[in-house]
């Protein structure tokens, strides 16, 4: 079954020259829509993008890892942080006109 994830990719040293192989390598394992970045700056490669997973997380970080190893032909830090997107725990929170009056110092009319 496919659940939605979010994808945050950190690649850092790895070898400035296979640097579009390594962004490349990424794209090849997760989808970036037009709207999502995956970019190298000051000499990380990072980015974000949402999509549907249906592996383990673990493997596919361990795919994405020996993808990224094999574009820089060598060993770089790698780090995926997956975010499960289809039940985000949240908090909720409502106000009635006691608290209205308790917060604002005023009545509630």
């Amino acid at each position: 079954m496919s659940q939605t994830y979010g994808m945050d990719f950190t690649v850092a040293d790895y070898k400035p020259e296979r640097e579009s192989a390594i962004i490349e390598a990424i794209r090849g394992e997760w989808y970036f829509d037009p709207t999502e970045h995956l970019e190298a700056y000051h000499g990380e490669i990072s980015g974000y993008a949402e999509g549907s997973l249906s592996d383990t997380e673990e493997d596919f970080a361990k795919g994405v890892a020996r993808a990224v190893w094999k574009a820089n032909a060598g060993y770089c830090e790698v780090r995926v942080n997956a975010t499960y997107l289809d039940n985000l725990p949240s908090e909720t929170y409502s106000f009635d006109e006691d608290e209205y009056a308790e917060m604002t110092g005023k009545d509630g009319d």
